[in-house]
């Protein structure tokens, strides 16, 4: 086995593993469900103030960022665009999803790398 081959292996034997770093979720983006998908939430809740602007009294709003990673073919092959309103729940088997929109979003060797953004209060 080449090193190449050894590291797509690792991707979904380790990486992508709900048995170590993954976890199950329920992902909705461009129309589709999909259900008990194993992603890697980084970035936790990482808040930080939103740029205030001239004469903006929108005061206690934060930017909430939240970066996915997945496996390409978990989400249809679909690569999420910019803009796209993406939806997660926020455990397995939970009802409550977290709202998003997608920041960017480029695939290697197989998965998927999501950075999202939500407006919190």
């Amino acid at each position: 086995m080449s090193f190449k081959d050894g590291v797509m292996n690792d991707r979904l034997n380790v990486f992508l593993n709900d048995n170590f770093f993954g976890e199950k979720r329920t992902i909705i983006y461009n129309g589709h469900t999909y259900e008990d998908v194993t992603v890697v939430v980084t970035g936790g809740n990482g808040e930080y103030g939103r740029k205030k602007r001239y004469a903006d009294h929108s005061n206690g709003l934060y930017n909430v960022k939240e970066i996915v990673h997945v496996r390409y073919e978990d989400i249809g092959g679909l690569q999420p665009e910019q803009g796209i309103r993406f939806s997660m729940n926020d455990e397995e088997g939970s009802d409550f999803f977290n709202e998003y929109y997608v920041d960017k979003s480029y695939t290697e060797g197989g998965i998927c790398r999501i950075e999202l953004r939500a407006v919190d209060e």
